[in-house]
């Protein structure tokens, strides 16, 4: 059996929160990576947090850094600061192989979405083994979700050349460049990849988790 294992990519700016971390917002009673952790934390065994390399993030988010669950580690980016979700996932990838991690595929999740799929990891993983590719990516609603995508772990030097090369990039043309195959989440939860990156969406987030009937639906993270 694959072990699963999956990046939460949190190592950006917050520019349209006012810089304040996106998903340490609050969504009722919990924050936004507690919501998004209760959904991804059954669909692996492992999980890392990838935030910016001085950041204080993960203190915030086990508000104490000895409260860390045991299958939760923490990766800083190797590549220069706010250099996109492609540097949180090299930078998981290359503390996997250090580590020497015997796993083929690693999911990347943004950390400011609290609804995902809580079968998100093993359509991705079926979808595996009807296709002969190495980066499959979600799509929901005739939507690409860029930042939702299973990697092979042997893709490493070439996202690592990527990152160190002077172009620019995109996650949509580096998927593209990849040949990335589209797994359809469509029949998913109409909000399943909805982000919060700004206020409005807060409010809007707000109402989503309002529409379930009793607070006792709702998924908790332990």
């Amino acid at each position: 059996m694959e072990k699963g294992i999956a990046v939460v990519l949190a190592g950006g700016r917050s520019s349209r929160m006012g810089g304040q971390p996106k998903c340490l917002c609050s969504l009722g009673e919990e924050r936004i990576i507690d919501s998004l952790l209760s959904r991804l934390t059954p669909q692996v065994d492992e999980i890392l947090l990838n935030i910016a390399p001085d950041s204080t993030l993960a203190e915030n988010i086990f508000r104490h850094p000895t409260h860390r669950p045991a299958h939760i580690s923490v990766v800083k980016d190797l590549y220069s600061p706010f250099s996109g979700p492609l540097a949180g996932i090299a930078s998981s990838m290359q503390y996997l192989r250090v580590a020497n991690s015997a796993v083929n595929w690693l999911l990347s999740v943004a950390s400011d979405t609290p609804f995902i799929p809580t079968d998100l990891y093993s359509r991705f993983l079926q979808a595996t083994t009807l296709h002969n590719n190495h980066v499959y990516v979600a799509k929901h609603n005739h939507q690409q979700q860029y930042v939702f995508a299973l990697w092979n772990i042997s893709l490493l030097p070439q996202l690592d050349a990527i990152l160190r090369s002077t172009k620019k990039y995109r996650m949509q043309d580096i998927l593209r460049l990849l040949q990335a195959v589209t797994v359809d989440f469509s029949n998913s939860e109409e909000n399943a990849f909805f982000n919060v990156n700004t206020p409005q969406d807060l409010i809007a987030a707000h109402s989503i988790s309002a529409q379930y009937k009793d607070p006792s639906d709702l998924p908790r993270y332990r």
